[in-house]
């Protein structure tokens, strides 16, 4: 006869993990650097869902909202860059329609910039032609359509620390050169508040 056993009550209750959304402007790299985030299981690590919306970054905000507001989330992030959208004008009202509803990962001129902190410091000014250049003296074989993740994630911290140096040496947000992916790589590996 089996014996009646009792389980802890750790056990039973099950810490409930947030649900963030991710919405990114690009199908590639910034996809393939997020997906390593997906799957991990721990209390502290929320789960996460990534969509892509190739497209400027104020469809991006739009269509972020839209999916917040359904109520499957606790958190909506926007990942993009001010690559070509700065002087279109898109590219701030995207960062006025987000508010404070929504989080953003934005980064001047480009994702690259994020991946280059990597590797090295960026105290100037650059654009993403320059990004890439500099990437691929630290990845010969960078390709934006295959990434390696190995080939950064023992670097992860020094880009944050480097990243963060990067905002605190501006005036204002999202100035060249910044990212804001540190804050959303801090808070998808369990490492970061939420905002």
């Amino acid at each position: 006869m089996p014996r009646n056993r009792t389980r802890p009550d750790h056990w039973r209750q099950r810490e409930r993990r947030d649900k963030i959304l991710v919405v990114i402007d690009a199908e590639e790299t910034e996809r393939q650097y997020l997906e390593q985030f997906k799957g991990k299981s721990s209390p502290t690590i929320p789960h996460v869902k990534i969509v892509t919306k190739n497209k400027d970054p104020l469809t991006v905000v739009n269509h972020a909202i839209r999916l917040f507001d359904s109520g499957d989330f606790d958190e909506a992030w926007c990942v993009f860059d001010e690559d070509d959208y700065k002087d279109g004008g898109t590219f701030q009202k995207a960062i006025v329609t987000a508010g404070k509803r929504l989080r953003l990962a934005v980064s001047c001129p480009c994702f690259e910039l994020w991946l280059l902190l990597h590797f090295e410091e960026c105290g100037s000014e650059l654009n993403q032609k320059e990004a890439r250049r500099r990437l691929r003296k630290h990845l010969p074989d960078y390709d934006k359509s295959a990434l390696r993740c190995e080939d950064f994630q023992p670097h992860q911290a020094d880009a944050i620390r480097r990243a963060r140096t990067l905002d605190a040496g501006h005036k204002t947000n999202h100035q060249n050169p910044s990212t804001g992916v540190w804050r959303l790589v801090e808070r998808l590996s369990g490492t970061g508040s939420r905002y």
